[in-house]
């Protein structure tokens, strides 16, 4: 499309609005003010002029207000003098109008839209912040641009949100360098401005003065420093753009947006409704959200387990959280958001004792942010620890940002040292938290604490002596570790979930055990319970150390099904944790197994996962695997190469990988790892993962399914995209989506579907879907026009139309 063309990331926008305008008279683009609605319809009417042989006419509502005669305007601007002389001009002849900014005088503007529809001979493509309610109307949802994903800074200019940054800074003259710094705050600048085109075009008028790392500080204040200075146009600021829309609401809407703003992330209807004014019923809070979504100033998707998720634009929050500070509300806003927070953390951990499943860890995971922010908050108003012990206990899983919840864990050590309900527990869990952050010293202090205070309970306990042998695993003591497991099996053998977990620790490090065959068969025994509970967590750990011992066993078949269930779990636990681990032990048993070329894939996935989530001690874990694994296959200037991208920690695996003795060498002849610019660090290791490096003769070739289309072929063993014979870096998502659509070839798949698949539990837009979508078409040569591979359909999904064959 012609107008599109100088649009950034908006193809697949433009082609379905365009089939949407070719079956339905009125099509109104909905979204939040500065997301680029205006720019699209123009573009769109430009391109579809040829289509419309009665004209292609741009109608600006902008300025007008409730009460205004739109018809008015709308007949001066088309210089016509009635709809009706309109009608009599275009009769026969299709004709297209943009209403542009309907949301100033919505009732004159679906009054207009309605009656230039009426002969059929018009088609009406209206842009607003809420649609025009009207019967026959279609309503496109228009989202931010897609985001940069997992992967090295080098790729994050792929992205449209990246390249709109870049190629705006360029023309503001900006003249900092695209190296891997600067990309890497250029994404992290994106994302913080959640991909909205007006928020990077204002970041972007800046970038001449200040560089995208320096752009990141002052994020904080957004509102304040994304403005064009001496412009009071309607889009000269950020806060302008929110402004018009929060203006115009009436109070008890602007005060539930207010309250919404204390929440710092996705929620759902009944935290909603924790936050909501006194006396307010929870069918006055939908009826509210119901509102703000149709204004969009809220965003509401389907979740993976059936709620609904809701959520503000980082930038409406921050203009929202100003309005709330100014009302004076905002101290009773926020402890009735803790107060809700606490009650979530008793009812994960009550059933986190019952069962250490997948579904308790997405409730973590999901919530993540809303615990840490609730914690925050005691720490700085509360004067007993109760709430905060309450508030971490949910973090005794692998719940991510481990840094982040050590230092949240020694901060409420250090706040309260007086006794307080759940003190023992909580002690455990902030022994469990610093020790998957490295922190060995306070792991062993805390956890020895929590078996020692006599009002311990068993899991308190259990949990301590769980720590204490983690510790001693990764410090190579492993008949302390061992002896420790027992101590905690003797006394929480009745609390399953963790009792199982224990078990399964305890093999991990039993490595050397002499009888290996009763180690296998234990671990059988737990698979088998964790298969029949689907506790796909527990699955990936027990797996994982089962590879690892059918290795040392000689059984590669073994380790290979092993390795491979350990995958699958982890796929549909969508916990990072899980994916790195899986990935990891994967690579290595590849390794052994058939080859470094084999390996190089699984490392990559690990390493990605790793470092898009900041897991500084995963990504360590890694890459030891990785170097170890290069050096037994005989890539020794890898193997040393990786080992010096390893970042500075303090331990190594509890699972250790089937190569440790070669990790260990490596570490006696280079020393321990000891870097510290992780973007540096992730870029290089990257660099030698990519398979560039000859592996030794005799490697076993892929096996399993490769998918034939066209030119391009899908390699399911390799894990590898190759087009004309020549492999193609695709990201981990972007494989999983492209092998689920030819895995249905044929058959619609929705977006929902191609969500969960994908990212299981993890909120995500479909905005990081189209991302995935449009480098999927990039890859195979298809593109959002053209479709000859991955075909739009229209509000329902896609399908992947281009003939496949296997072997």
């Amino acid at each position: 499309m012609r107008g599109i063309e100088r649009l950034i990331g908006r193809d697949e926008d433009a082609n379905a609005v365009a089939e949407l305008l070719a079956e339905h008279a009125l099509v109104t683009i909905v979204g939040p003010g500065g997301l680029g609605k205006t720019s699209l319809a123009i573009a769109l009417a430009a391109d579809l002029a040829d289509d419309h042989p009665g004209g292609s006419h741009v109608v600006e509502l902008a300025g007008l207000a409730a009460g205004d005669d739109v018809a008015h305007a709308v007949a001066r601007q088309l210089d016509i003098d009635t709809m009706e002389s309109l009608h009599l001009r275009v009769a026969g002849r299709r004709t297209l109008i943009v209403l542009d900014n309907c949301e100033s005088a919505i009732a004159g503007a679906a009054a207009s839209a309605a009656a230039l529809t009426s002969s059929g001979d018009i088609r009406v493509l209206a842009t607003s912040r809420r649609p025009l309610r009207l019967d026959g109307e279609r309503v496109y949802v228009l989202d931010p641009l897609p985001l940069p994903g997992v992967g090295p800074p080098r790729e994050v200019p792929q992205a449209p949100a990246a390249r709109l940054f870049i190629e705006r800074s360029r023309e503001h003259g900006a003249t900092w360098e695209e190296d891997e710094a600067n990309l890497a705050a250029v994404g992290r600048v994106v994302h913080r401005l959640d991909g909205l085109p007006l928020a990077i075009e204002l970041a972007a008028a800046r970038s001449r003065v200040l560089t995208p790392p320096e752009l990141v500080t002052h994020l904080d204040r957004q509102l304040d420093v994304l403005a064009r200075p001496g412009d009071d146009g309607r889009h000269s600021s950020l806060r302008r753009a929110i402004e018009s829309s929060y203006a115009p609401m009436d109070e008890a809407r602007q005060e539930q947006l207010r309250r919404l703003a204390a929440v710092p992330g996705p929620f759902d209807l009944a935290l909603a409704h924790r936050v909501a004014p006194a006396g307010e019923t929870e069918l006055d809070t939908l009826d509210g959200l119901t509102a703000l979504v149709d204004s969009s100033l809220v965003d509401a998707r389907p979740g993976a387990n059936g709620v609904t998720r809701y959520r503000l634009l980082d930038s409406i929050r921050a203009y929202a959280h100003e309005q709330l500070e100014a009302s004076g509300d905002l101290a009773g806003v926020n402890e009735a958001f803790v107060d809700s927070m606490v009650e979530v953390a008793d009812a994960i951990l009550a059933a986190g004792m019952r069962e250490f499943s997948t579904e308790v860890l997405a409730r973590i995971r999901d919530r993540f942010s809303l615990l840490v922010a609730a914690l925050n908050w005691t720490l700085d108003h509360d004067e007993t620890a109760g709430r905060a012990y309450r508030l971490i206990l949910p973090f005794y899983g692998p719940t991510g940002a481990r840094s982040e919840v050590a230092g949240l864990a020694r901060r409420v050590a250090a706040r309260w040292d007086g006794d307080a309900p759940l003190k023992a527990e909580a002690m455990a869990v902030m022994g469990t938290v610093n020790f998957v952050a490295a922190d060995y010293e306070n792991g062993s202090r805390f956890a020895t604490a929590a078996i020692e205070h006599p009002d311990a309970s068993d899991l308190a306990r259990l949990i301590g002596y769980r720590t204490l042998g983690m510790i001693a695993a990764t410090e190579q003591d492993l008949a302390e570790a061992k002896r420790l497991f027992e101590e905690g099996l003797a006394i929480g053998a009745d609390i399953v979930a963790f009792a199982r977990e224990l078990r399964i620790s305890w093999a991990a490090v039993a490595l050397d055990a002499e009888d290996r065959a009763g180690v296998i068969a234990q671990l059988e025994g737990l698979l088998s319970e964790a298969r029949a509970s689907d506790e796909a967590i527990t699955i990936v750990w027990a797996a994982s150390t089962m590879a690892v011992h059918r290795i040392a066993a000689g059984d590669l078949a073994a380790a290979e099904r092993a390795a491979d269930e350990a995958r699958a779990a982890a796929d549909r636990s969508g916990v990072p944790w899980a994916a790195s681990t899986a990935a990891r032990i994967a690579g290595s048993v590849a390794a052994v197994a058939h080859g470094w070329d084999r390996a190089l894939p699984f490392f990559r996935q690990s390493l990605d996962v790793t470092v898009a989530g900041g897991d500084m001690e995963g990504m360590a874990m890694t890459l030891r695997s990785a170097a170890g694994s290069a050096a037994f296959t005989g890539n020794t200037e890898v193997a040393r190469s990786l080992w010096s991208t390893i970042p500075l920690t303090q331990g190594i695996p509890v699972l250790r990988s089937p190569t440790h003795d070669l990790e260990m060498a490596l570490q006696d002849e280079l020393g321990r790892p000891a870097g510290t610019d992780l973007v540096s660090l992730s870029g290089r290791a990257r660099a030698l993962l990519e398979g560039d490096s000859p592996s030794p003769a005799g490697t076993s070739p892929a096996s399993g399914v490769v998918y034939r289309f066209g030119d391009n072929e899908l390699d399911v063993g390799r894990v590898e995209l190759r087009v004309g014979g020549v492999a193609v870096h695709i990201e981990p998502q972007v494989h999983d989506v492209l092998l689920h659509l030819v895995e249905n070839a044929g058959r619609v798949v929705t977006k929902h579907e191609l969500m969960d698949e994908v990212w299981g539990d993890r909120f995500v837009s479909e905005a990081a879907l189209s991302s995935r979508i449009a480098h999927a078409r990039r890859a195979v040569g298809d593109d959002g026009k053209r479709q000859e591979v991955i075909k739009t359909v229209h509000g329902r999904g896609f399908m992947f139309v281009a003939e496949v064959t296997t072997t």
